[in-house]
């Protein structure tokens, strides 16, 4: 009975919601995205300002993913409101991007060393890490 509740709650997690409507009717959807909604706002974001119409505007959608534990079932519900940067054309709405990220081999540098010298390693998670860098071009962006 309870593997096939199992069985039942992984099937259905599996249908991910497709649109913001769709992801209203779902009480672990919503509370997530209000948090996300919260985090975006308290980190002052943005600031909502009316259309300049010469300016190329972005859309933007919230994306769905459920995340598991070791032993396949649901950690967690999240979601991510992201822009649909594909509608900027470079030269004309931006210069360069760069998204810093450590590769693997840094990683296993960094835990070898730590290995022979003794070191204490810790981990960390920054939720919203990405929200603290600065822009130096204005980018418009639909609003919800």
């Amino acid at each position: 009975m309870t593997l096939n509740k199992f069985l039942v709650s992984k099937i259905d997690s599996k249908n991910k919601p497709s649109s913001f409507k769709e992801a209203l009717k779902h009480e672990c959807w919503k509370e997530d995205m209000k948090v996300k909604y919260e985090a975006l706002m308290k980190n002052q974001t943005w600031d909502l300002v009316p259309y300049p119409n010469e300016q190329n505007m972005i859309g933007n959608k919230w994306i769905y993913k459920v995340k598991y534990n070791s032993i396949e079932k649901i950690k967690k519900y999240k979601s991510r409101l992201v822009s649909k940067g594909f509608a900027y054309k470079y030269r004309v709405d931006y210069e360069e991007t760069f998204s810093p990220m450590v590769k693997m081999p840094i990683i296993r540098l960094i835990i070898s060393l730590s290995a022979t010298q003794g070191w204490k390693v810790f981990q960390l998670d920054i939720k919203s890490a990405f929200l603290n860098g600065d822009l130096d071009v204005k980018i418009y962006m639909n609003q919800l």
